[in-house]
């Protein structure tokens, strides 16, 4: 309870990337799960565009943590994006 309660916490403050300037210069990829029901596409889509991201990955039948739930796909994006 005490980890949720410091996210709660910290969403106060994450206003400040609306803020802040792209990040030119900065290789950025967005990651997002299609089945994400804690965040909207459309908030990958602003995140991106905030971002100076080059694109968004969308992964199929994933939800708010592709990092844990498909793994190796996510590992395969980053992989192929450090390249």
């Amino acid at each position: 309870l005490p980890a949720l309660i410091d996210v709660l916490d910290d969403m106060t403050s994450y206003g400040e990337l609306d803020r802040a300037p792209g990040r030119s210069g900065v290789p950025t990829r967005i990651v997002w799960g299609a089945q994400n029901h804690v965040l909207s596409r459309r908030k990958a889509t602003h995140l991106a565009a905030t971002l100076a991201a080059d694109r968004v990955e969308v992964i199929g039948g994933c939800g708010h943590l592709p990092m844990l739930e498909e793994p190796e796909t996510v590992t395969s994006i980053i992989e192929e994006f450090a390249s």
